[in-house]
């Protein structure tokens, strides 16, 4: 869910470029009740209902199983390239802008050996590894000002190794922060915590330092 206001600001600000964004749902629902959903929501984007044909749709585009699960194709329909598991709005039109207005064709993500139907995810894929070969972590703290816990979350990420340029946080009780926060893909947390990330996948939602240390530690492995 927390993808789909990224997707819509992705897709205004793209579609000059000639980019168009269509959501697929394979839950089990009646159409009214989809309908009453992007409605409640106020989903900006096209939402289909695969419905009985969710397996055949999974099939056809090699969903790994995990979700969220992106797909791009090129204009003729050629596919281009999956993403798999959350990103960002930076992340996401970076990756578009190689096949979107000029960019590549689907060609060159073909020489580059990607499988339209790729296998499951192996262990670590989706994880940016460092010169060290640590993976690259971010982390994203939401909390009011002077709550503590937000305090000591901060301080959790730091003393695991997060870099401090790849700390970010948001005052939950600011509009333009909760809005900053939207605009990178995430949707505040009810109550202060932290998501800890890599740049293609997050953990759970955080609210106490030894989740923190829990959390860098099991996307730190390989």
């Amino acid at each position: 869910m927390k993808e789909l206001p990224v997707l819509a600001a992705v897709a205004r600000e793209m579609s000059k470029d000639g980019l168009e964004v269509l959501t697929v749902s394979i839950d089990t629902m009646p159409v009214a009740q989809l309908q009453e959903f992007v409605n409640r929501r106020r989903i900006e984007v096209p939402v289909l209902l695969a419905g009985d044909a969710a397996g055949e749709v999974k099939a056809f585009l090699g969903h790994s199983g995990s979700l969220p699960e992106s797909y791009v194709f090129d204009a003729s329909g050629e596919f281009c390239e999956s993403i798999s598991g959350a990103w960002s709005k930076i992340d996401l039109m970076k990756t578009l802008k190689k096949y979107v207005g000029g960019g590549s064709s689907s060609g060159g993500a073909q020489e580059q050996g990607r499988d339209p139907h790729p296998d499951p995810l192996p262990e670590g894929e989706g994880k940016t590894p460092t010169e060290e070969g640590k993976v690259l972590l971010k982390a994203y703290v939401m909390g009011r000002a002077g709550d503590g816990i937000s305090e000591s979350l901060l301080a959790a990420a730091r003393k695991g190794g997060i870099p401090p340029d790849r700390i970010l946080y948001f005052d939950l009780s600011k509009k333009e922060d909760i809005e900053h926060l939207r605009e990178l893909g995430y949707e505040p947390l009810e109550k202060p915590g932290a998501m800890i990330c890599t740049d293609m996948m997050c953990a759970p939602p955080c609210y106490s330092v030894e989740e923190v240390q829990k959390a860098i530690e099991e996307l730190q492995k390989p």
